[in-house]
């Protein structure tokens, strides 16, 4: 389940977390590695390349080209809710 987007320009990162478990302190939700490392995976299989960094390695960086365009960017979306479904999350 992705926790938090967040970034800087086209720097994005998008937390992957566990949301059935507790919260910490703060809370946040445990962080999800093994769903991340499943995500990138899946984006990889459909022509995304995403790094993996963050606690336990469960934010999925984004880092496109600055002369990105919108239907580039559609197509990203596109392939990134194909990655999600074939993990088994379902989009909101």
């Amino acid at each position: 389940m992705i926790g938090h987007v967040r970034g800087l320009g086209l720097m994005i990162g998008i937390e992957i977390v566990k949301p059935n478990e507790a919260q910490d302190h703060m809370g946040c939700y445990p962080a999800d590695g093994e769903l991340s490392a499943l995500l990138q995976k899946k984006c990889f299989e459909a022509g995304l390349i995403l790094e993996r960094g963050g606690r336990h390695g469960c934010v999925l960086r984004l880092l496109p080209s600055l002369l990105i365009s919108d239907a580039e960017l559609d197509v990203f979306l596109d392939k990134f809710e194909q990655a999600l479904l074939a993990a088994g999350v379902k989009p909101v």
